[in-house]
């Protein structure tokens, strides 16, 4: 996959657990997708996923808007 294609994948399945209440799967599986891929791996993206989802700062309106907002 080249590093749209990647992107689009590792969001549509965060969104997936965003979708059914599961924040933590959200941000483990858009975590484990993104350091999949060698143009993603070190996208800032994941950590500020990580630094809000650790600093329980959030929610699934803030997770959604976090993972939409990665390009």
């Amino acid at each position: 996959m080249n590093r749209e294609e990647h992107l689009a994948w590792a969001k549509s399945r965060a969104l997936y657990y965003l979708n059914e209440g599961n924040i933590d799967m959200a941000v483990i599986s858009f975590t484990s997708d993104m350091r999949k891929h060698g143009e993603l791996k070190r996208h800032p993206g994941i950590e500020l996923l990580t630094m809000a989802h650790l600093g329980s700062n959030l929610n699934i309106k803030f997770a959604r808007k976090l993972i939409n907002d990665c390009n």
